[in-house]
């Protein structure tokens, strides 16, 4: 049975999954019959898991205003809403610490220019939030969705907020976001234009929260006292969850100009 499982998937992580199963069923076996043989652990998955794994990369604010400049000016004769969908994308990444999938699944009905406010639903543990979000980035929402209208982009609420004139759905998938904001990091001059080094666009996740963790320590604000409402607002299922990012973004960030 391990056998099978571990041939269901060739990734370095679920190895690493499959060796530690083997490792625990071994010792509950040896536990129930001692005169089984005790198996020596194979340390190679869990080497090959460290090996791939990337420390975050904290964009600072000049690599962010380089970004949005480059969002703002990117190449798209044929779609021309398409340099202003791009920076939303990364305004709403970095502001509110949104997943590429989160960002995919936003609708039209989602944002409520009224109360200041963006829901976000299906999330990775499939939590519901609402986002109280600072004026500056729903300023950023308002002309999006104003120049969204004149592209003339479905007015259906279900329809996707991030809308393309291609394709049968016309939304962004997750993987097009990536693309299309990983072009923006190499035009940024923050990653090679090949290959998968440097920093990534889950990055820009990390770096608002370190950069809002920080700003609370500015502030005399102490971040543990915090912790729960953090949690919260990244649809993390508990604070350990959030100490992995090792801080916070339970205000959002703001727009740098």
């Amino acid at each position: 049975m391990l056998d099978h499982l571990a041939a269901a998937k060739s990734t370095r992580n679920h190895a690493a999954e499959c060796e530690n199963l083997r490792r625990a069923l071994t010792k509950i076996f040896r536990h129930r019959d001692p005169s089984i043989p005790s198996r020596r652990p194979d340390p190679r998955p869990q080497k090959d898991v460290v090996k791939q794994w990337r420390k975050p990369h904290i964009y600072s604010s000049a690599d962010i205003r380089r970004m949005l400049d480059v969002a703002r000016t990117f190449p798209s004769p044929r779609s021309p809403l398409r340099p202003l969908t791009i920076y939303t994308m990364l305004v709403l990444a970095y502001c509110a610490g949104l997943r590429r999938g989160e960002l995919a699944r936003l609708d039209l009905t989602d944002v409520d220019l009224q109360s200041g406010t963006i829901t976000v639903r299906q999330t990775k543990f499939f939590k519901t939030r609402i986002l109280p979000l600072p004026n500056s980035v729903m300023a950023e929402l308002r002309a999006y969705i104003e120049a969204r209208r004149r592209a003339d982009a479905s007015q259906d609420p279900c329809s996707g907020l991030f809308w393309h004139e291609q394709g049968r759905t016309r939304r962004y998938t997750p993987e097009m976001i990536t693309w299309l904001l990983t072009n923006v990091i190499r035009r940024a001059g923050l990653k090679p234009l090949q290959g998968r080094t440097g920093p990534r666009v889950h990055d820009l996740r990390h770096s608002m929260v370190v950069n809002r963790i920080l700003e609370w320590y500015k502030a005399g604000i102490n971040p543990q006292d915090r912790l729960p409402f953090l949690a919260t607002y990244l649809g993390h299922r508990d604070i350990n969850s959030t100490l992995v990012y090792m801080g916070s973004d339970a205000g959002g960030g703001r727009i740098v100009r």
